[in-house]
């Protein structure tokens, strides 16, 4: 019993040690912090969404287009056909989109390589946005996203849409 004893402070302080610089999560980001990193890009942006339901996000993007930053935006069918959606509307605008049969895992932002944004608070209505929307700083974590998303353009199950298709597309809403 008293090896057990002597062993038990010596796990608990351990797990302290642990624990007391670990996160659980990385940051939170909210609506505002996203706008204000889209506003800031200079090169690129890489989209994967079902969906962007949020007017100032589609303006945001549509104007670092205009400044000549490369947005490239995958999502699936339903997403440019939904009619809460702008995604259609930036598509016909001629930004770099993306149709994809691929099941996309969350909804993911990079911006720069520098910042990547992964939930639903920049994509969807907050009445869908169930859950918080977290900000990757780490540079392994924000190239590994960029990849995933570049990696989808790629697939074979990812065409790519012209401003023509999109006319097609949003035709069926």
């Amino acid at each position: 019993m008293t090896p057990r004893r002597s062993l038990l402070p010596l796990l608990l302080a351990a797990f302290l040690a642990l624990s007391a610089g670990a996160q659980a999560y990385p940051p939170r980001a909210d609506l505002d912090e996203i706008l204000d990193a889209i506003a800031t890009a200079r090169s690129e942006i890489l989209i994967a969404t079902t969906s962007l339901q949020i007017k100032p996000v589609a303006e945001a993007l549509h104007q670092a287009y205009t400044r000549g930053v490369h947005v490239v935006i995958v999502a699936l069918p339903v997403g440019y056909v939904d009619p809460d959606s702008y995604l259609g509307s930036l598509a016909l605008l001629g930004l770099d989109t993306y149709i994809t049969e691929v099941n996309l895992r969350g909804h993911n932002l990079v911006i720069d390589g520098r910042v990547a944004y992964v939930g639903p608070a920049w994509a969807l209505l907050p009445s869908l946005a169930n859950r918080p929307t977290y900000r990757y700083d780490d540079p392994a974590e924000v190239r590994r996203r960029a990849r995933a998303i570049r990696s989808l353009t790629r697939n074979a199950a990812t065409t790519r849409l012209t401003p023509e298709g999109a006319v097609a597309l949003l035709g069926e809403r």
